[in-house]
């Protein structure tokens, strides 16, 4: 099998692998799907053969770290699931799309299929059409009981990812791709996909969703302002026009994101402030910088609503800021178009609130997000599916 179908495979596994059976979580699911991508990984990294250096040695200088640090730990008790999601964050750094055969066209495919799966799940949440619901409460449910009856409850479309604020992300991610491809195919379909997106991100109503809508307004209007010029003059005048007239919406909506983004209940406020419930991560890395807890656990601690804060307690601020090399060399060597540096930041920047990195989700999306935008930037693609195609910059 070749490596494109390879990673189409992995991304419609990782989209619909599911986290309940019946409505019951099933909490091994992440670990067992996250076990099935290992080899996958292992697959594509032995057929490409040469592997990136500096990477190579901070996944083995992180392994050899987190290890003394479990056996030096002063706590008793170990859950070591989270090596398995180590080991394939660090064999995803390694990889080269660049070695992936010329294939745009199968990747275009998958997005499309990802699309219509999310769209299907998000619309009938919306409006409340019993299918979508009853497939995300039976096989979606996941993190905690009530989630995604609360979810549900306020007709947030979360699709598959559990919580209004990591939909939010995948959502954005989701816009990225789509918009990619309308600017290297010039379909409006893709276009329009990018816009439904927006809409999810509008109707998730967490304050990440609000902070990546912003953004993708922005960057929508950069793209239509250099390919669709007429377009992008009716969309300002649409907005401009909806700020005028639903001023007072708009400014409850702004006061609302920054509630939410700094609250102390579950935003910012909740996981970094005094008596917030990453404070004990806080204190024991300031006083441990360079002594982490490795494999242990403790009730004191919580371990995944910062990936910032859970991989410096794991494994010193040294091991986190080698996982964060290791993942912006792996962005930054495939990806070359104008996306990169978003992509990077996006990444980067949910981190804060949650270990996005550890994501068994993440290994499955990003893998594909990385080769699609490696397929969109070669010269060979350039003409893919429209003659009008012009180069993905």
């Amino acid at each position: 099998m070749n490596n494109n179908t390879l990673i189409c495979i992995i991304m419609m596994f990782g989209i619909l692998a599911p986290t309940s059976v019946g409505g019951g979580i099933q909490p091994l699911f992440g670990v067992f799907i996250a076990l099935i991508i290992f080899p996958s990984l292992c697959y594509i990294l032995l057929k490409q053969k040469k592997v990136d250096v500096v990477n190579l040695f901070i996944a083995l200088s992180f392994g050899l770290l987190i290890t003394f640090f479990t056996f030096t730990s002063d706590y008793d008790t170990y859950r070591y699931g989270n090596g398995l999601m180590f080991i394939n964050l660090f064999l995803l750094s390694l990889i080269n799309s660049d070695k992936n055969t010329d294939n745009l066209n199968i990747y275009v495919r998958t997005l499309m299929l990802v699309n219509l799966f999310i769209f299907f799940l998000a619309i009938c949440v919306m409006f409340n059409i019993p299918p979508g619901g009853d497939i995300i409460s039976n096989f979606y449910q996941a993190f905690y009981i009530e989630l995604i009856p609360n979810m549900l409850m306020q007709n947030k479309p979360v699709a598959v990812f559990g919580t209004h604020s990591l939909a939010g992300f995948y959502n954005f991610i989701l816009f990225l791709a789509n918009l990619a491809v309308y600017k290297h195919t010039k379909q409006t379909r893709f276009l329009l996909i990018s816009i439904g997106y927006m809409v999810f991100l509008f109707w998730l109503q967490s304050a990440t969703s609000l902070v990546y809508l912003l953004i993708a307004i922005i960057l929508l209007q950069m793209e239509l302002y250099k390919a669709q010029r007429f377009l992008f003059f009716v969309l300002l005048a649409i907005q401009l026009l909806s700020i005028v007239l639903l001023f007072q919406m708009a400014d409850d909506l702004i006061e609302a994101t920054m509630n939410q983004l700094f609250s102390d209940r579950n935003g910012l406020g909740g996981r970094y402030s005094e008596g917030g419930n990453l404070i004990n991560n806080l204190n024991y890395i300031l006083a441990h910088p360079f002594r982490g807890i490795g494999f242990a656990y403790s009730t004191d601690f919580f371990y995944a609503d910062s990936g910032y804060l859970e991989y410096a307690l794991r494994n010193s601020i040294l091991g986190a800021i080698g996982v964060f090399i290791a993942f912006s060399r792996f962005i930054l060597r495939n990806v070359k178009s104008s996306h990169r540096y978003l992509l990077l930041a996006a990444y980067l920047s949910f981190e804060v609130g949650f270990s996005n990195l550890l994501y068994f989700r993440t290994f499955a999306i990003t893998l594909f997000m990385v080769a699609l935008y490696n397929q969109l930037q070669r010269p060979a693609n350039k003409t893919i599916t429209n003659p009008q195609t012009r180069e993905f910059s």
